[in-house]
């Protein structure tokens, strides 16, 4: 299964996501278990994947968030 790298930072109170290799691919939320919901919901709209691989979804997730860089590697942290 393909992994989708995600690219995570902060804007006041919201998280912001976007998945660079996939165009359009933008989203944003209040807590970061809404935003994992949100990123694999856009993932399977742009990959015009079945709704029943959402949760099976492999990401990478970056988190920039200021000063900070950090990797997840697959899961929310």
């Amino acid at each position: 299964m393909t992994t989708y790298g995600v690219h995570v930072t902060r804007e006041g109170d919201q998280w912001l996501a976007e998945v660079p290799d996939l165009e359009g691919t933008q989203t944003y939320a209040p807590n970061l278990t809404a935003l994992d919901r949100y990123v694999r919901e856009i993932i399977v709209l742009a990959e015009d994947l079945p709704a029943s691989v959402t949760r099976d979804l492999v990401l990478d997730w970056t988190y920039d968030i200021g000063d900070l860089v950090s990797g997840c590697g697959g899961g929310v942290g």
